[in-house]
This record gives structure tokens, sequence and C-alpha cells, in this order.
């Protein structure tokens, strides 16, 4: 069953990039105004790059998870992480291009960076409350000699590794937020937050790990 909501979940994942990409392809190729940037056709190719990714997305996916059919303890969450992504990809790709058509206006880039900083904190919010739901396998997870050798160790850190990513997600998103509306915190400020966040995460659950290997 939950192998049958996995190809579900491609079909539509598919059927999501092509209608993205030509969405993409007619605004940056069939509108003849733009602004700024968005004048010079390489500028305009570059529109096209999270559209791109998307179907490497969908590429990597078809080839490393419904070919192989491996992994199958983790059919459930694989799907929705790979929806959720799918559709960051898309609302990235047309943050772009509103950019690229509002490139001259006062503020825009500090605008589209604070988008950009709202979908990932809701990516890291999303990714952190699917993360104990990944059962102990090859592809998936924090992979320690720790953990793979040890269930229990491997769910208690993964159960902790989602609270510290919901945690860092839930800081970036009010951050950017309240930049949004004050515009009183740069840009590197909020990536400077989400780098420390997602470092600390990941270095805590390994000790964390380590501290449980005996479990």
């Amino acid at each position: 069953m939950d192998f049958e909501v996995l190809k579900k979940t491609h079909r539509i994942c598919i059927i999501l990039t092509f209608a993205n990409i030509l969405a993409v392809f007619l605004a940056v190729f069939l509108i003849p105004v733009f602004s700024g940037a968005g004048n010079s056709i390489s500028d305009r190719m570059l529109l096209l790059l999270f559209p791109v990714l998307s179907l490497v997305l969908n590429l990597v996916y078809n080839c490393g998870v419904l070919r192989k059919k491996n992994e199958k303890s983790n059919y459930s969450a694989i799907s929705k992480i790979y929806l959720i992504v799918e559709i960051a990809y898309i609302a990235m790709s047309w943050a772009l291009v509103w950019f690229y058509f509002n490139s001259k206006r006062a503020g825009a880039f500090d605008l589209y960076n604070n988008i950009l900083f709202i979908i990932g904190g809701l990516g890291f919010i999303f990714i952190g409350n699917f993360m104990p739901q990944v059962k102990q396998c090859k592809g998936l997870g924090l992979k320690t000699k720790w953990t793979k050798n040890n269930e229990v160790c491997w769910n208690k850190t993964h159960r902790l590794l989602g609270r510290l990513i919901m945690t860092t997600g839930i800081i970036e998103l009010i951050i950017s937020l309240y930049d949004l509306f004050t515009n009183k915190i740069s840009s590197s400020v909020i990536f400077a937050v989400m780098i420390t966040g997602t470092v600390l995460s990941f270095g805590t659950a390994c000790i964390y790990a380590y501290r449980h290997r005996n479990d």
C-alpha cells in the first residue's frame, strides 16, 4: 500500500514539475518586457534553475527509490518529504521569477531573500516533523556507527534530531517574518542562524547517539 502511495506521489510531482517548467518558460521567454537583470538571455535561463533541479529530483527519486524498491520501511516518510521538497522548489522558482520582474524596485532583493528563508524555515519544520518516522535503513537519516548498529539508539536519536530541526526552522521562520515587516535584520544574519542551527542540530544528535549507543 505504501509503495502505491509512493508511486502516486511520484506521478503528482512529475505533473507539477513539467507544468512548472512550462509555466516558467512561458513567463521568461514569451513576455517581452523585463526589468533589470531579466533582460539578458543568460539571466532568463537562470530562472529555469529551480525547475531543472526539481526535474533532477524526480529522476533521482525514480532511479533510486521506485526502480530499486528499497527502503520499504520508509516509503511513507519518503513520499511526504519528496512532496515537500517538490513544492519548495516550485515556490522558490516563482520567487526567483518575481525577483527578475521586480529587480529594480526598492527592497526587491531583500524581499526575495525573505521569501527563500521563509520557505526554508517551513521546510525545516516539516522535515523535522517527519524525521522521527524514519526507520533504521541505509539511505535515510543520521547514519553513524552507533545508530546503524542499534535500533533503539536510532529511534531516540531521530526523535531528538527531528525536534532540533523543527526548532531551527521555527527560529528561522520567526526571524524571517520579523525582518519581512521591520527590515531590521540582514539576510546574512538569518543565513548564519540557519547554518548554525543545522550544524548544532546534527552535532548534538551525534553526541546523543554516542551516549545512547548501548541502550
